[in-house]
Parts: structure tokens; C-alpha cells; sequence
């Protein structure tokens, strides 16, 4: 067998993971450019939240492309890549308690509420967000809010959304975690959470690893495509929250209504991988 690796448009994929120069030019060997343009879309393309493809490799180069602009910016703040999902039996048995459309409902709302208790952890345990936070919010969140975030949100270390998520599913049984998700308590929390966002850099959050099978992974990505799609109708949510995600097609096709394709507001937000 010829054991000679296959030349690859934008540099070998499991070498992007490790090496930073291959990551951020995304050219081949001779670093060309070009080559990553006509396989990725810029990383300074901020509107580009979901990236969507058959290729695992392909969407978390994508991700790692964008996380590595944020990072270089001094407007921005990127947080860490995720990549360990919820624990599988855990989202089957989210699955199996609810029936449809109330299990969309569901999956929508406890992403957005991972979302909101990771941008809160993200406020109080990194020194650089913290500073810039007014005392009253970081009060707020540590004392007023400790039914919705564990902990009053301080950990000691930031914490990503697919890590909130698993805890949510984690901590609420499937007799409690309808009342977790619809408690009254949210909305309060929420727009302090907007009020805080305005005093720090904006966020850059970012989701990969979720798997495909089985199928109640479907349902599952779906709920985090509709929670990014929802907060970007939100003006601050949408100007200062920035998350990204990679999915797979199957999942973007059951979002989209009756199979007849995305809106034209959702299709300015997802880039396409080839």
C-alpha cells in the first residue's frame, strides 16, 4: 500500500489541529492562501456562525480558523474549543421524556439557557472580562440568580456551553428540568446579562464535537441551531454574544421548515463547507 499522504487543499487536517501557521494562513505546504479561500470562508467573516459539511475535519479547521482571528483581535474575546458533547445516554433520556414539537421547544430552550450560564462564567472567572464588568452585575450574578447558575457561576475557570449543557442534564431529572428551563427567574437573568454584555469585550463562544447517531443527536443539534438563530434576533445577543457551532447537514435540513430551506435571515448566518 502507498502509504504517501494525499495533498490536501488546506494543509493535512491533523496537522491543522496542532500547528497554529497552518491553522491561521491555511495553505498547503507552500502556505498559499488562496487555496484555504476557495475550501473556507474568511475568519474575519463574523456573520458565518454555522458551519455545516459531511467533513468533521473540514468544520473544526473552520471553527479553529475563526477562534484563531478572534484571538488576534484585540475587539474580541474568544473563548476555549469545545469538543466533548453531553453524554450520550443523557440526551436520549431528555429525548424520551418529552413528545414533539415540545421536545424542540425543550432543546431550544436549554441550549440558550447553557449560553446564557456560559457567558456568565465567562464574565466572572476571566480576569480580563471581569474587570471590565460593573459590580452591581457580578453581585447580581453571584447572589440573586444561584437557582439558574450553579454555583452563583464562579468556578474559579470559565466554563463552555456543551459543559453547561451536560451539567443542565445532569443536575435536573426529567421530572424537574421542564421547571428549571421555564422558571420565571430567566428573564431577570437575561437582561442583566445583556446589561453586562455591553460592558465587556464581545464574547466568541465555540461548539464542535456533537455527534450525528444516534438519531436523538438530531433533535439535539437542531435545539442549538434554533438557540443561536433566536438570540441573533436579539440586538445585544446578537451584536455582542457570537457563537459558533459546526453541524451536519442532517441536522440543518430538519430546521428547516417543512424541508423547503432555511429563511433568508437564517442562510446569512451558515457557511457550507465543501
Amino acid at each position: 500500500m502507498n502509504n504517501e499522504k494525499l495533498p490536501y487543499p488546506f494543509g493535512d487536517p491533523e496537522e491543522a489541529r496542532t500547528n497554529s501557521t497552518i491553522v491561521t494562513r491555511g495553505g498547503g505546504e507552500d502556505g498559499d492562501e488562496s487555496l484555504w479561500k476557495a475550501v473556507f470562508p474568511p475568519p474575519s467573516d463574523l456573520r458565518g456562525r454555522i458551519f455545516v459539511g459531511t467533513d468533521g475535519a473540514s468544520k473544526t479547521l473552520a471553527l479553529r480558523r475563526a477562534k484563531a482571528f478572534a484571538t488576534g483581535s484585540s475587539d474580541l474575546f474568544a473563548g476555549e474549543l469545545e469538543t466533548i458533547p453531553p453524554p450520550t445516554a443523557d440526551v436520549i433520556r431528555f429525548d424520551s421524556h418529552f413528545s414533539s414539537p415540545e421536545l424542540r421547544q425543550n432543546w431550544k430552550l436549554l441550549w440558550r439557557r447553557a449560553i446564557s450560564r456560559s457567558a456568565i462564567s465567562h464574565m466572572l472567572n476571566v480576569p480580563q472580562l471581569r474587570a471590565s464588568i460593573p459590580e452591581q452585575f457580578i453581585f447580581s450574578f453571584s447572589h440573586s440568580f444561584k437557582a439558574l447558575l450553579r454555583g452563583g457561576g464562579q468556578s474559579g475557570s470559565a466554563t463552555g456551553v456543551l459543559a453547561e449543557a451536560a451539567t443542565i442534564l445532569r443536575d435536573h431529572d426529567c421530572a424537574d428540568v421542564r421547571t428549571y428551563l421555564y422558571a420565571p427567574l430567566w428573564d431577570q437573568l437575561e437582561y442583566k446579562l445583556q446589561e453586562a454584555l455591553k460592558h465587556c469585550l464581545p464574547l466568541c463562544l465555540y461548539i464542535d464535537g456533537l455527534p450525528l447517531a444516534p438519531l436523538q443527536w438530531l433533535e439535539c443539534q437542531e435545539g442549538l441551531y434554533r438557540a443561536i438563530m433566536e438570540l441573533l434576533t436579539e440586538y445585544v445577543f446578537g451584536s455582542r454574544l457570537f457563537i459558533f457551532a459546526s453541524l451536519t447537514e442532517q441536522a440543518l435540513a430538519k430546521a428547516s421548515p417543512e424541508g423547503n430551506g432555511l429563511r433568508d435571515f437564517e442562510e446569512l448566518f451558515v457557511r457550507r463547507l465543501g
